[in-house]
Parts: structure tokens; C-alpha cells; sequence
């Protein structure tokens, strides 16, 4: 309960450094995902070539496929440039690319698929910090809807208390490789 209530006083003092950067265009919306499910906002700058987003969300890794009952906690930062914009009449669509850092309390990647009683998750959660690196495609539609597509390579470490001997193991954040080849979809409103 701790870390999850440090890791909401750090998310919103985030929030809360981002806000003061007179951002030119906030998005506020849902994050979705097969890693998984939460609230994301996004500014832009200024001028419109920088994008800045923040996310924050509950890790389903093991929960969703029936391995482990025990979600994860994630907050995330990105600092994206956009490379190519095309206009279309009643649209907008962008590409970008950038960087950032992720950390959370999370499960790392097990090997086995499927709920059985010999494949459940043997490693408890552990804390995860990472670089987050981000590309993506984001659809900006006239109603003030945006519809946000992307892939982010997460290398890091990973650190957690072994159950028997007690001693803390790190270790390379395996599912920050994996899970960029899993899609995230943020659906925002824009204001």
C-alpha cells in the first residue's frame, strides 16, 4: 500500500511540473494495452513539434492470462518529437519518436503462456526502472478527439526480493524488450 501511494505522490507531482510548461494543447484520455490498462495526458509545446506525455497505469502482465492475481503499478514519461505531420481536411496525422523514463512495481517476464498450476508467476513484483523509448502514430480528428498509436522499447533494470533467501536480486527489465512489440492505444480528448 506504501508503494502505491508513493507512487501516486510522484505521478502527480509530475502532472503537476508538466501543467506549469504552458503547454499549447493538452489531451487527456485512456491508455490500452495488452501490458495494461490507465490514464494518460499528453502536451504539446509551443509550436507544435514537441510532444510530452505521462501515463500512468495498472501492469496486467500474468493477471489477464490467469498466472498471478497481483496487478502492477507503472508511471511513465516520454519527451517526443513529431517528425512528419500530413493535414488532411477534417484531420491531422503524426509521427513521432522520443524518450523518456518508466518506473513502476511489476512483474518481469516468466516463461509459460497459459493458467496451470505449474505455470504461475514464481517471482513476486519488484520495482522497475527504465529508459522509455517511444514511436508512434497519433490521428488528431476535428471533433477534438485523438486517437494515439504506439510502440515503447523499455530497456532497464529490474529489482526484487527473492522469497527463500531474502537477498535482493537485479536484474535486466526482460519485458521492457518484449512488450515493444505490443501495440498501446490512448483514445484522448483534446482541450
Amino acid at each position: 500500500m506504501r508503494s502505491l501511494v508513493y507512487i501516486l505522490s510522484v505521478s502527480v507531482l509530475l502532472l503537476a511540473a508538466c501543467l506549469r510548461t504552458g503547454a499549447r494543447e493538452i489531451r487527456t484520455g485512456a491508455f490500452f494495452s495488452p501490458d495494461g490498462l490507465g490514464l494518460s495526458l499528453q502536451f504539446d509545446n509551443d509550436w507544435g513539434d514537441e510532444i510530452r506525455c505521462v501515463n500512468l497505469y495498472a501492469d496486467m502482465y500474468g493477471v489477464y492470462s490467469g498466472r498471478t492475481a497481483e496487478a502492477g503499478f507503472v508511471a511513465s514519461y516520454t519527451h517526443s518529437y513529431i517528425l512528419k505531420v500530413y493535414d488532411f481536411e477534417y484531420s491531422r496525422l503524426s509521427m513521432y519518436a522520443g524518450a523518456g523514463f518508466l518506473g513502476g512495481y511489476v512483474h518481469d517476464y516468466e516463461s509459460g503462456m497459459f493458467s496451470t498450476t505449474d505455470r504461475a508467476l514464481r517471482h513476486g513484483r519488484g520495482l522497475v526502472a527504465a529508459l522509455a523509448c517511444d514511436l508512434g502514430l497519433a490521428f488528431d480528428f476535428d471533433r477534438r478527439v485523438t486517437v494515439d498509436l504506439s510502440l515503447c522499447l523499455a530497456p532497464g533494470l529490474h529489482f526484487r526480493r527473492d522469497a527463500d533467501s531474502g537477498t535482493t536480486i537485479i536484474s535486466a527489465y526482460r519485458r521492457g524488450f518484449i512488450s515493444a512489440l505490443l501495440p498501446r492505444l490512448c483514445i484522448y480528448y483534446r482541450f
